[in-house]
């Protein structure tokens, strides 16, 4: 059985980030966006962290 301080050392391995560039297409509502890629593919992207606590806007 391990303490509390042993568990809170023992961290998950990260997982690997991907990068890709694209275009949005569409500014949806609630800091969401439809992001067309450079193969194609249509993703739903969305603001997060410090750009929608601060409340920036991109129009």
């Amino acid at each position: 059985r391990k303490n509390m301080t042993e568990r809170r050392s023992e961290k998950k391995p990260r997982e690997a980030k991907v990068t890709f560039e694209g275009l949005v297409t569409e500014a949806l509502p609630n800091g969401m966006f439809r992001i067309r890629l450079e193969n194609d593919t249509i993703i739903l992207g969305y603001i997060s962290g410090k750009i929608w606590s601060s409340s920036i806007l991109v129009y």
